[in-house]
């Protein structure tokens, strides 16, 4: 399985009832990649990678093959897809609400050109990614031209510390080291599974701890600060 990307358009262009149209027909064939650079039908369903020969184990014939090629630059849906999209599998889990378009590609974020055909129909937007691990972007469009774009690395942690909850799971509290726009708290300690902020200081985060996730009388104030 990939690791998925996590997509948010918000339009900001006016929705005229052309727009509206648009935004209907990208919902019908299941997202911008295939409204706006569709797949040639000749690809759909082959097999990735193919099989050249003439043997009935072969997917294709080798004619056949070149053929594809030359039309397309590629004999099957899966190197099209990666050339021509950015990603295998385009856009699913495709969903839209008004203005905001909300959806899911696999390894990485589609090809901006895909992006700069939508931007000639709804020319100001603000389009937002982010990869499971934490890494992404936040693009302002305006006038059909990218004007702000932030990128951001996988958030940077530095440190660990378990925390006895008297009888229940421990709690593992990590330490964010640098400044990352997903954890608007800021540098501090995380709990884990979460990242719900639990303090600046580890020892703010274990009072954070003892306050909200240990059993009644499991452990007294002083020694939860002191650990």
């Amino acid at each position: 399985m990939p690791n998925h990307c996590y997509h948010n358009i918000s339009i900001g262009s006016e929705i005229t009832k052309e727009r509206q149209e648009i935004l209907d027909a990208i919902e019908k064939v299941g997202g911008i990649c295939r409204y706006y650079k569709p797949m040639p039908k000749e690809l759909e369903g082959t097999t990735s990678p193919q099989r050249i020969g003439d043997t009935e184990n072969c997917t294709i014939t080798e004619a056949k093959s070149e053929e594809l090629k030359h039309k397309y630059g590629h004999d099957n849906w899966y190197d099209w897809c990666n050339a021509n999209w950015g990603t295998k599998w385009g856009c699913y889990e495709f969903e839209k609400d008004d203005d905001q378009l909300r959806f899911t590609t696999a390894w990485s974020p589609m090809d901006e050109l895909i992006i700069k055909q939508m931007a000639q129909d709804f020319p100001d937007m603000f389009w937002t990614f982010e990869e499971e691990q934490g890494w992404g972007a936040e693009i302002s469009i305006e006038g059909g031209d990218f004007i702000d774009v932030v990128h951001y690395d996988v958030p940077t942690w530095n440190g660990e510390e378990e925390i006895d909850c008297g009888g229940r799971y421990p709690v593992t509290l990590t330490k964010l080291a640098e400044q990352h726009p997903n954890f608007t708290d800021g540098v501090g300690w995380y709990v884990d599974w979460c990242n719900e902020f639990a303090g600046k200081t580890l020892k703010d985060a274990k009072k954070y701890i003892q306050a909200n996730f240990m059993e009644e009388d499991s452990i007294g104030e002083d020694e939860a600060i002191s650990q």
